[in-house]
């Protein structure tokens, strides 16, 4: 069979969605050699270098929005998958969309452009509505697609993400004393965060939190590992003006090797989310072996299990309080960390790539 993918995450700076489509079209060219994937993107470079886009089954084509439908079309796809909300194209036997989350949707004032993702919400649902089959992230994710959008569930397909091969514990320490003097952590050891910094990720509840352990241990810094996104000029303004500039390092971009190593020396993660759909630095922290605490937003419960503390997410008292246990139990750390690296290694990109297939032959049968 023919499949297209709606490629443009692929090729641009590789946040969630980008890390989500390369790693399933990736894993389903591999496992499916008999089957053809046309990947369509407008423009962008990002990862056009990867080795699995030469493979004999993949097809690379670059058009633009509104000559989309007419390439797929030319193309014969049987099926097209909207990898990243919408629906731009229809194959011959049908269609499918991934619906990551609808954090715009639950929480309205994390809304950047108000009208515009409004806009897009009813853009988004529309496709859902369109399309033959919806895969969601995660059973919670899938609540809130039939909750707010008014889907059966019978059209909803759960098909959960993995951390990447890349995510594994770092054995040379010598990268991660190189890492940590790119970024300027001076303090011998630090607590993490992965992620954009904008309101829906609640980063100042995490620096209260760590102003208030930094009263006890003086010795471990925090590392902000991501790009700012909007409204993070207050992560800025709370840093100068708490004095943490020396001890909280924000990052920028970093690439998931990069990240992958920091993981692996973190003395703990923490994501205070306020809502996430999946959620994969809590994942790829634990398959690096650091000890997690997260929220109990959206998905995270779902995705952590037992092998994580989950607290409420504006509960700034309770992450002091626990990456205090963290920080003064070895035995804690190290009974979090063996259960990290087994929920961690529960996961699979070939499972949900198997799965993701699947979805595809029945909307063409």
């Amino acid at each position: 069979m023919r499949f297209g993918i709606d490629a443009n995450p692929i090729f641009r700076t590789r946040a969630g969605v980008g890390q989500y489509a390369a790693r399933l079209a990736e894993r389903m060219s591999a496992s499916s050699p008999g089957d053809e994937f046309y990947l369509y993107r407008s423009g962008g470079d990002e990862g056009a270098g990867d080795a699995w886009l030469l493979r004999e089954n993949v097809v690379v084509r670059k058009v633009s929005k509104s000559s989309l439908q007419a390439a797929v079309g030319s193309d014969r796809v049987d099926v097209f998958h909207g990898t990243n909300f919408r629906l731009r194209a229809r194959g011959r036997r049908g269609s499918v969309v991934t619906i990551h989350d609808l954090a715009l949707k639950i929480f309205p004032h994390l809304r950047r452009r108000w009208l515009g993702d409004w806009f897009g919400h009813l853009k988004t649902a529309r496709d859902a509505r369109l399309s033959d089959r919806v895969i969601a992230d995660s059973e919670a994710t899938a609540r809130d697609v039939v909750r707010h959008i008014g889907l059966p569930r019978e059209k909803v397909r759960v098909i959960l993400l993995a951390a990447g091969h890349e995510f594994r514990p770092a054995a040379d320490g010598e990268r991660l004393a190189v890492v940590l003097r790119r970024i300027g952590m001076v303090r011998p050891r630090y607590v993490m965060f992965s992620g954009t910094l904008e309101p829906r990720k609640n980063v100042i509840v995490l620096l209260r939190a760590y102003l208030g352990l930094r009263e006890d241990f003086v010795d471990v810094g925090l590392v902000l590992a991501g790009a700012p996104g909007w409204k993070s000029e207050g992560v800025t303004e709370f840093i100068r003006t708490h004095g943490l500039a020396e001890d909280v390092r924000v990052t920028g971009y970093l690439t998931p090797e990069d990240i992958a190593t920091l993981y692996s020396g973190a003395a703990a993660f923490v994501l205070p989310s306020l809502y996430e759909g999946f959620g994969l630095p809590p994942l790829e922290a634990m398959a690096c072996g650091a000890p997690v605490i997260v929220s109990n937003g959206g998905s995270l419960p779902e995705v952590v299990g037992d092998a994580a503390i989950v607290l409420p997410p504006d509960d700034a008292e309770g992450y002091r309080r626990e990456m205090t246990r963290v920080l003064s139990s070895p035995d804690l750390a190290r009974e979090m960390r063996r259960k990290g690296f087994l929920r961690a290694a529960s996961f699979s990109w070939d499972r949900a790539a198997a799965e993701t297939l699947a979805v595809y032959r029945e909307v063409a049968t």
